[in-house]
């Protein structure tokens, strides 16, 4: 969008992109190793709100897929049965 200031006609671009989504901009032609330090260059340029989501997103994904893997782990564990007590008729 080009804005032009009234007071002193100065023109300027003004663009409406996403940081987040353009964070994780993936270039095919270039190494896995030179991907990823561009991915963390970015990272530091974001701003903290933006840091604390993209973190605390990653974290929840990272809890939710070791409990659902801990769930799978767990086997029920047959305990003998305690001797029925016996019910008496007064």
């Amino acid at each position: 969008l080009r804005v032009t200031c009234p007071g002193c006609k100065s023109q300027f671009n003004i663009s409406f992109k996403n940081p987040i989504l353009s964070m994780f901009k993936w270039d095919t032609s270039s190494s896995t190793l030179s991907n990823l330090y561009s991915f963390f260059k970015r990272f530091h340029q974001l701003p903290v709100r933006a840091k604390l989501t993209i973190i605390l997103f990653i974290a929840s994904l990272i809890y939710l897929s070791i409990s659902f893997y801990q769930g799978k782990q767990i086997k029920s564990i047959d305990t003998p049965t305690a001797p029925q007590a016996e019910q008496f008729l007064l």
